[in-house]
């Protein structure tokens, strides 16, 4: 079992916040065609229903803006991941296609509208801790571009950070190298149905990522 575990001292400011965990082996590809239009249909059907300016008023997105605000960042400045994604859709800039893992993990993303954060788990060093990034914490982000973490949801291994819920580390990528995964869906709200979203993102994975799950929890 992965020993992934949410800071005390963040649980007393976010009581509410929990993690799905699914860790799998996978077969990381290009994504199939059946995953292309299965993306295509739901963003654009998310496009029928919801517009840019309605984004923010979205329960998980109003939430997940409420908690970076009690953290002391700015939510318009360091975007949620699930909003930035959810507003390239519906201002039809669609989404780009990496690979069959990142490429569902976005899916997820969007049906669940949480932030989602996929890994190579084998990338990952030692037991997880989910906490507030300190002063003068940083890291490369997928974009290759370098990141302050400072007051972010982080997760962070013996080494050092590797992910957030605004954008992860390049340092534990999914690539075509990556045999193991752990997905994160991060939950801000009590009332979030996070075990229907791990059985949506196992759904997925086994369908398109010929997953074989290894451990599907909830940290709280």
């Amino acid at each position: 079992m992965m020993d992934i575990k949410i800071d005390s001292d963040l649980k007393a400011i976010l009581p509410e916040i929990r993690l799905g965990v699914l860790v799998c082996d996978v077969v990381v590809t290009e994504s199939s065609e059946l995953l292309r239009l299965e993306m295509h249909s739901e963003f654009q059907t998310f496009r029928d229903k919801v517009t840019t300016a309605d984004i923010s008023k979205l329960a998980n997105v109003f939430k997940a803006r409420s908690c970076y605000r009690a953290l002391g960042k700015d939510p318009t400045k360091y975007r949620v991941s699930s909003e930035k994604l959810m507003r390239r859709i519906t201002r039809g800039e669609g989404v780009d296609f990496i690979n069959n893992i990142v490429d569902l993990s976005n899916l997820v993303s969007v049906k669940s509208m949480n932030s989602v954060g996929t890994y190579d788990y084998d990338q990952i060093k030692g037991s997880v801790l989910f906490t507030r990034g300190r002063s003068g914490e940083t890291y490369l982000n997928i974009g290759g571009q370098e990141m302050n973490l400072e007051n972010l949801l982080i997760l962070k291994d013996t080494q050092k950070p590797f992910g957030s819920t605004t954008a992860d580390s390049k340092r534990t990528s999914v690539n075509e190298t990556t045999q193991k995964i752990v997905m994160n869906i991060i939950s801000l709200d009590a009332s979030d149905p996070l075990e229907d979203h791990l059985d949506y993102a196992e759904q997925l994975l086994i369908q398109y990522g010929a997953s074989q799950r290894i451990e599907k929890r909830i940290v709280k």
